[in-house]
């Protein structure tokens, strides 16, 4: 009986223990599932927003990267409320790229009329 009751009192120890952290881990993991879930929701209503884009402000810009020229499109998303309208997000997206490995000026021109196309509609 004395080996009995040390070992019985090591394992309900070790049982809580594992209970408890068991627990900890629940939460956390269903803390982070529902701020996963909200960020999902928040970034599809932005997607759903800017699918819909030709109500919102769009602007193509070219910027010069490491080793290459980029044309990207930013799209400014709106939102009216009581105390007025603010830009709510500015979403980037890539269009085309143009390495300049060996003609920088080559790339920098398809950049441009690219450029002049895009604005053209």
């Amino acid at each position: 009986m004395t080996i009995v009751t040390p070992l019985s009192i090591c394992l309900t120890v070790v049982c809580a223990f594992l209970l408890g952290r068991s627990a900890v881990i629940s939460t956390r993991r269903d803390n982070y599932n529902k701020k996963l879930k909200a960020e999902v929701k928040k970034l599809n209503h932005r997607l759903d927003r800017i699918a819909d884009s030709s109500k919102y402000d769009r602007y193509y810009e070219i910027e010069e990267d490491a080793n290459a020229y980029n044309v990207n499109m930013k799209v400014y998303v709106r939102v009216s409320s009581y105390a007025g309208e603010h830009i709510d997000t500015c979403c980037y997206c890539l269009i085309k790229q143009f390495p300049f490995a060996d003609d920088k000026e080559f790339a920098k021109r398809e950049a441009e009329e690219l450029l002049d196309k895009l604005n053209e509609k």
